[in-house]
Parts: C-alpha cells; sequence; structure tokens
C-alpha cells in the first residue's frame, strides 16, 4: 500500500526489488506531490509495517526506497552531524591582535 499527499492510498504490488528501492505495480498510483510519502504492508494484527518511502516512478512504474536504506542513511547522517564532520565550519584563521 501506498500513501500520497495528493492520490491517497493506493493498494498493489512490488513489482521488482533493486539494491535500495522497488518499483511498484498493479494498482499503485502515485503524481507530482507524493513523493515522501509512505509505502507500507498490513500485519496480520492489522496493524502496518512501513516498508519503503516513496520516491518517484521508474519509467511506468511508482518507486520508493527501501525502508531499510532510508533509515541506514538517516542513521549515518545523524552519527556524521553529531561528531561534526557534517555541515562543519571552517573556523576563520585567528590572528594575534596588534600590540
Amino acid at each position: 500500500m501506498h500513501f500520497g499527499v495528493v492520490t491517497g492510498e493506493s493498494c498493489g504490488t512490488v513489482e521488482a526489488v533493486y539494491n535500495g528501492w522497488f518499483t511498484m505495480a498493479n494498482g499503485v498510483v502515485s503524481e507530482k506531490g507524493d513523493s515522501g510519502g509512505p509505502v507500507y504492508s498490513l500485519t496480520p494484527d492489522g496493524g502496518a509495517a512501513i516498508i519503503g518511502m516513496f520516491n518517484s516512478t521508474w519509467g511506468q512504474y511508482p518507486a520508493a526506497v527501501s525502508w531499510q536504506s532510508a533509515s541506514q542513511q538517516a542513521r549515518e547522517d545523524v552519527i556524521s552531524a553529531a561528531s561534526g564532520s557534517v555541515g562543519a565550519r571552517t573556523p576563520e584563521p585567528w590572528s594575534a591582535p596588534a600590540p
């Protein structure tokens, strides 16, 4: 299942799986503006498990980044930011005051 801001909820199947992303078919629809929406599967207890984040289309198929890939990238970005290596500002060169 996919939920898009523009298209709402649509159901279908995973068409193909690639390295960190997948395409969907058989009823999944998308329009410009749906990017970032959740792609999920219903669980036996009536809940839902997120499996991806809608990205765009690949040819004729709606495509999503796998949740595993998206969450791994987020973890790496947080760790990198916490260590100061992302977007760290280079300090201005220091010069001693004139005597």
